[in-house]
């Protein structure tokens, strides 16, 4: 589940680097290499988890939790 939050988070991502585009500034670099490193990052966690394919308890909705709020703004701050 964790690597499709960071799937959809580096599309997220996608929005500002399209205006990155649009506008032609420097960040542009910034946002092109955020989306693939965190596209990249969520693609290679499902590739490694995609065998196991059991249903979420609530221990592992807790945990599921904690990784997405510590995972994701780690994420959001590559385009700096």
């Amino acid at each position: 589940m964790l690597s499709v939050v960071l799937a959809v988070f580096a599309l997220a991502m996608a929005l500002p680097l399209a205006v990155s585009l649009l506008y032609a500034d420097a960040a542009l670099h910034a946002y092109d290499e955020a989306v693939l490193i965190t596209f990249a990052s969520g693609l290679a966690l499902w590739a490694f988890t995609r065998g196991g394919r059991e249903e979420l308890k609530p221990r592992d909705g807790f945990l599921l939790v904690a990784l997405t709020w510590t995972v994701v703004p780690a994420f959001a701050t590559l385009p700096s």
